[in-house]
């Protein structure tokens, strides 16, 4: 917004005799050290010629202005002044204030905005006018808004639609829309809350004529000589923008929405009749479908059942608060095709006019299009619902710091614009980005797009969501194991929106089986894009040895017949497994109140801080063993984990938290392109603060492209790492919970601060990834205090607090030149394996192998044999080592057949011929027969012979070391270097290798 303030004059208002009831004349005079101001949207801005503070005969005439001029007469304490005179049952002569700027035209859109006071009322009152004009002739007025006697606020025809007081000040806002054809319509807006759209009336040919001018007119009551004054703040006119939505959708008027509601109602009547009649697939025809909290796409106990687009269907949802698709405990049921909207929509959004440092609140004009807050999304932040969540000027960027909204209030006099203060205050440290000009978006936590619950086996293919209230797709309790293919969560084109989902993009939460996520796209989140996990719950206390009270978060927290395992709350040490033999819901309200105050009770008792123990939910379980367990201790259900998770070939980018975030087991993040995060691009950790669990096991996060993350990070923030590993303690845990953890052959570009930071962890693997210019903003801001250490360590990987950890064939690129160095091994770490480069160039060109693992090192690369199938490993039998032979000689560069009956092997290699038969201790190598002392051991398509012939005959050397390390390749000599064989043999312990 571009502002202009002239010299020491008065500016315009707009005067206009209108002929209503012998309406006689008007007369406005507006204040000083008034202030002009003109979107950029709309050029040049000219200013206006000074208007005298006694009315001239004539008027000035105003200069011309380029369209689209917003007209504000504004002041400290004086304000425009209009007030109805005697002339008699003569028609005053209508006076006009000329100004081209206010020029309406068909096909588009036009906002209007007052301010006004009433302070009398007599004859029709006080109007808000259109005069309509053909050429130069004043051809009629519309008054689509009147303040009337009786205390009544009427439309152009005059019906009632509100109530007002006299002196009292009104937040008027009038849109008009000429976009509609030969019936054109407005919408009265009045302190925020809205009326219409209604019809101009019909003897009004708008069309035909060019409407010049607004006015504000004042009308007196002839036979009693009633007067009509009021006070005006300002009047602003400018062109309505829906940048919220492309047309033809802005244009959609009551009629057509209507008709989408019945097309919905219809639907759901068609689907449940193809249920019914025992279909098992249903097409939706093409179309737009409008769903609400009278009719809803809700399904329970649907069994093995399809439901599919037929051409280009939008489902649109005008109930926020509620679920736009819900499956409630069915299972094997497929939905496809569909595209998700709302309207109105669940997100609001403005630009920051004003930064007020002092008093620690910023002021937000909201977009045209947008949703104008009413009362209800005021109300709306009770309880930090609303995150604050701020973007570059041009979208292109998340900006700001980890807050939320703590009240959000209307300016005085103003129907679009807002005072939000924070919780925490952030956005004003000194290190914060935010400046004028920038996007404050309005997300209010209250709903969800696409919502399964109880349900298993559900597919979910080709969906585009648009906009979401809350979590985009969530799926909750059940036996889960559901698939998510091609959902894409996007801005919708051709409009402006810059946030898409208000909270999590995709969340599962408490299913026993994992989902699997393929080629899809999550985008523009207000929190986390992925996330999946379980919740821990807490012990209240210990009736018996084998029995328990605890606090859950949730109502349905544990299962009859689960196993559950219990944490010491404040080291998260692992203390015992036990299975639920049975369990009761308490009822007992002092035990239940003070469940309510659990949060409470655990920061004064522990001193950490924790949430979501605040629902009163409590339960009394019965375990098949005693366990020796203290109040405050936490336990988790190993059947609602979402163990397995599969998260593979989505793009990522655009999220407010971390891009995918696993508390979870077994769980897989692999090829996924991950980008602009604000926090962690992957994040496997337990989050004791929101009680989200498991500790995370068998993780493998693989073949990731990362880039530009970590890039809201607060002060005091600890998600340091492109790739973070860590557990949510305050202290580093000697205790390392999080287990077989392995980060392999990801690339991670551009993180603000740490490449890798791996902590709390043990018998995991770093291996194979590269880290380029990491440190990308090392600004104060985002350095962080980690577990001590501020500010944040600046390595490309880093590891601390972990045990038995393997670093291997990692690089790291473009440091800058303030780094401490590429690799960092920190305090309360043992058996960490560091593969030197001296390691790495010795068994280049090689083929490293161990006793009964299926897999090896290949050129300093990891490698399965087969699949990772320990039929085919190598295998030491007599003091001999077998090899696959297949697999080494393709590996090595050789070309390897079976004959057709596969009992006989041929492998060529530069000038070698090799063949070996099945059963014959015999090889040929270029017709000569070598004697290998045994027969080969079969395996499928494999035959394993021993290592020393397999060399000789491929003419390489070989190590065979007693301890299981087998290694073959061009030039391989480890004489007098036991140590360094030692440091190889490692890299295959701790559990073996995995992924």
């Amino acid at each position: 917004m571009r502002d202009f303030v002239t010299i020491k004059h008065l500016i315009l208002l707009i005067v206009i005799s209108l002929v209503l009831n012998n309406l006689t004349s008007l007369l406005v005079q507006a204040a000083d050290h008034a202030e002009s101001m003109l979107s950029e949207d709309f050029g040049e801005y000219i200013n206006n010629m000074p208007i005298p503070n006694t009315q001239p005969s004539p008027w000035q005439e105003i200069g011309n202005q380029n369209e689209g001029t917003k007209v504000i007469v504004n002041g400290s304490e004086n304000y425009g002044w209009v007030k109805s005179t005697n002339a008699g049952s003569d028609k005053a002569k209508p006076t006009y204030v000329k100004n081209k700027t206010l020029v309406f035209k068909n096909g588009a859109k036009y906002s209007l905005e007052g301010r006004i006071k009433v302070q009398t009322v007599g004859g029709g009152g006080l109007f808000f006018a259109l005069s309509a004009f053909n050429g130069n002739d004043r051809i009629t007025d519309i008054a689509p808004i009147r303040f009337a006697s009786g205390n009544q606020v009427q439309n152009a025809n005059g019906q009632k639609i509100a109530d007002y007081m006299l002196g009292e000040w009104y937040n008027i806002a009038l849109e008009l829309d000429f976009t509609t054809g030969t019936q054109k319509k407005y919408t009265i807006s009045l302190n925020g809350k809205q009326y219409g759209p209604y019809n101009f009336p019909s003897n009004v040919q708008i069309d035909t004529y060019t409407v010049k001018y607004l006015a504000i007119t004042a009308s007196r009551n002839t036979t009693t000589t009633a007067e009509t004054e009021a006070l005006i703040d300002y009047i602003r006119v400018a062109p309505k923008y829906n940048y919220a939505f492309p047309e033809p959708i802005a244009s959609w008027d009551e009629n057509v929405k209507a008709g989408q509601r019945e097309a919905a109602n219809k639907l759901m009547k068609d689907i449940n009749n193809a249920i019914s009649s025992g279909q098992k697939t249903f097409m939706i025809p093409a179309g737009n479908y409008r769903f609400n909290n009278s009719t809803k796409f809700y399904f329970k106990q649907l069994l093995d059942f399809t439901i599919e687009a037929n051409g280009e269907v939008t489902f649109w949802n005008e109930a926020p608060a509620s679920q736009a698709i819900y499956f409630d405990q069915c299972k094997n049921v497929t939905l496809k095709g569909i595209t998700i909207d709302y309207d109105p929509l669940p997100t609001s959004q403005g630009d920051v006019i004003e930064i007020n440092t002092v008093n620690k609140y910023i002021v937000v004009r909201i977009d045209d299009g947008f949703p104008i807050l009413d009362d209800s999304w005021i109300q709306g932040t009770a309880g930090n619902n609303m995150r604050a969540i701020f973007y570059a000027a041009d979208g292109s960027r998340q900006k700001g710091m980890m807050d939320w909204a703590k009240t959000i209030e209307r300016v005085e006099g103003k129907t679009n614009e807002f005072r939000v203060r924070f919780v925490n205050n952030a956005i004003f440290n000194n290190n914060c980005n935010i400046v004028i000009g920038d996007k404050y978006i309005f997300a209010w936590n209250r709903g969800i797009v696409i919502y399964s619950t109880n349900s298993e086996k559900m597919t979910f293919e080709d969906i585009t969501i648009y906009a979401s209230p809350g979590f985009g797709v969530h799926e909750l309790y059940g036996n889960g194991g559901n698939t998510y293919k091609r959902i894409k969560m996007i801005r919708r084109p051709g409009t402006k929106r810059f946030l898409v989902s208000n909270t999590d993009a995709f969340h599962s939460w408490m299913v026993k089986n994992g989902p699997l996520v393929e080629d899809s796209e999550f985008s523009h989140a207000g929190d986390d894009l992925s996330n999946v996990h379980g919740f821990f719950s807490m012990v209240y206390d210990q009736p018996a040895p084998d029995e328990i009270r605890v606090v859950t978060v949730n109502i349905v927290d544990f299962l009859k017949g689960s196993s559950v395992d219990f944490y010491d709350f404040e080291s998260l040490k692992y203390l015992d497994r036990a299975e639920i033999i049975d369990m009761k819901q308490i009822e007992d309200p002092t035990l239940i109140e003070n469940a309510k105050k659990f949060n409470t009770l655990a920061r004064m008792q522990t001193g950490y801080d924790v949430t979501n123990l605040y629902r009163g939910s409590m339960y009394t379980l019965k375990l098949d063993k005693p366990v020796k367990v203290r109040t405050f201790d936490m336990l988790n259900s190993q059947d609602q984990m979402g163990k397995g998770a599969v998260f593979r070939n989505n793009y990522y980018h655009d999220g407010f938290a971390n891009g995918v975030r696993v508390i979870s087991t077994n769980a897989i993040v692999e090829n996924n392109r991950i980008e602009r995060t604000a926090h962690a691009g992957v994040l496997v950790s337990g989050k004791r603060y929101w009680m989200e669990s498991a500790i995370p096991s068998n993780v493998l996060v693989k073949g990731n492209q990362i880039s530009d993350t970590n890039i809201l990070l607060s002060n005091r923030h600890y998600l340091i790492g492109g790739i973070t590993v860590l557990n949510d303690t305050d202290i580093l845990s000697k205790e390392k919970p999080s287990s077989n953890i392995d980060i392999i052959g990801n690339t991670i570009t551009n993180p603000s601060l740490v490449g890798i930071y791996m902590s709390n962890a043990r018998n995991s693997r770093i291996e194979g990834n590269r880290v380029i210019h990491p440190y990308s903003d090392p600004t104060p801001n985002n350095q962080g205090t980690v577990y001590g250490f501020h500010p944040a360590p600046s390595y490309g990987i880093y590891v601390t607090a972990a045990t038995n950890i393997t670093l291997f064939n990692n690089k790291v690129e473009g440091m800058p030149a303030t780094m401490s160095g590429d690799i960092g091994i920190a305090d309360y770490t043992d058996g960490i394996i560091y593969v030197s480069a001296y390691i790495l160039n010795k068994i280049d060109n090689a083929v490293v192998m161990y006793n009964g693992s299926g897999d090896a090192y290949v050129n300093g690369t990891r490698t399965q044999i087969d699949g990772g199938s320990t039929d085919k490993s190598p295998v030491f039998a007599g003091g001999i080592a077998f090899v696959p032979a297949k697999f080494v000689s393709e590996k090595l560069g050789a070309s390897v057949q079976w004959n057709g009956s596969n009992t006989s092997m041929s492998i060529s290699y530069k000038d070698k011929n090799i063949v070996l038969n099945e059963g014959d201790t015999n090889m040929v190598v270029n017709g000569q027969t070598m004697d290998m002392g045994v027969v080969p051991l079969k395996a499928g398509t494999e035959l394993l012979i021993p290592v020393e012939q397999l060399a000789e005959a491929l003419g390489k050397s070989y190590v065979k070391d007693d301890k299981g390390l087998i290694m073959i390749g061009n030039t391989i000599d480890f004489t007098n270097e036991s140590a360094v064989v030692d440091e190889i043999v490692k890299l295959y312990s701790y559990g073996g290798m995995r992924g």
